[in-house]
């Protein structure tokens, strides 16, 4: 099968449009999907999410904690 064949050439295509969604997710937290490397020494900085710990849950009562708030954070490591 030739690169050019209209049937791989369809598929292909259909196959890019329906990973757009994943790509835009992924362009959340990179740009830069070039096969080439870094330069040797350049460093980058990468997200670390910072949680509590969970207690128990509990579904009644005064001290109740459905998770449905966060007190976490994101701290960056250089790497």
């Amino acid at each position: 099968m030739a690169i050019e064949s209209p049937g791989l050439c369809k598929c292909v295509n259909e196959a890019l449009v329906k990973i757009m969604p994943e790509l835009n997710v992924v362009k959340l937290f990179s740009y830069d999907f070039s096969p080439e490397f870094s330069d040797y020494g350049l460093t980058c900085k990468v997200p670390i999410v910072t949680s509590p710990t969970v207690a128990e849950f509990k579904m009644e009562g005064e001290n109740m904690n459905d998770y449905e708030t966060s007190s976490g954070g994101i701290t960056y490591a250089t790497v």
